[in-house]
């Protein structure tokens, strides 16, 4: 026990020490942004590792697992944006701009969501008594996975061609201009992504109405 505290009281001394990259931008001392990059790369090489070993949950259905595959899968890509955000020359100049955007509040965010659907199609059959539609459910895994991945790698594009976030617009800039039309097939795909969010709902549904198998 005293050794799984001492890993935790560990970790998260390290993830504060995370948090220290934002001083980047504050003119904070090269040799601290320096030191900085390490607890930054022991959490990626240690963390990756972990969660790829204790992957070892055997659903009872195709959904979930690959939910949860897609889950563990996007909390790696975000955290390999820290190899970047790690480099002090890097992260100045990545900051401020929609490559923030791209990982954080996109990828990892979705990870999060992904888990949550991992947890959703593994728990709802046995509230509601019926097996969730496996097509509609693969239907909705892989649309949503595909399309986030074509959402974020344009806003990563833009991130490191220097577009700053925080902006209600830029495109009156003149640097700018020449986005305008790649930021309206980002919205697009949000929007696509949005909607398919809806096909859970169209299975639930389909499944209470329908019931293809009843779990007794």
């Amino acid at each position: 026990m005293k050794y799984i505290l001492t890993i935790l009281a560990g970790l998260i001394m390290l993830f504060f020490l995370i948090w220290a990259h934002h001083m980047f931008m504050s003119g904070v001392n090269p040799f601290i942004s320096n030191f900085l990059v390490l607890p930054l790369a022991i959490i990626i090489l240690v963390g990756t590792i972990y969660l790829t070993k204790k992957f070892r949950y055997n659903p009872s259905n195709s959904v979930t697992k690959l939910f949860g595959i897609g889950f563990l899968l996007f909390l790696i890509l975000s955290a390999l944006k820290y190899f970047f955000g790690g480099n002090t020359a890097i992260d100045l100049q990545l900051y401020d701009t929609y490559f923030v955007i791209a990982d954080y509040y996109i990828l990892f965010s979705f990870s999060i969501i992904l888990g949550f659907y991992a947890v959703v199609y593994s728990v709802t059959p046995k509230i509601i008594k019926r097996e969730l539609n496996q097509t509609l459910g693969q239907l909705h895994f892989w649309l949503t996975t595909i399309g986030v991945l074509f959402l974020i790698y344009p806003i990563y594009y833009l991130g490191m061609a220097g577009v700053p976030r925080r902006y209600y617009s830029v495109e009156n800039i003149d640097g700018y201009k020449q986005f305008e039309n790649l930021k309206m097939v980002i919205t697009i795909i949000a929007i696509l992504v949005f909607l398919s969010q809806f096909i859970f709902l169209i299975n639930l549904v389909y499944s209470l109405l329908k019931h293809p198998k009843s779990l007794e």
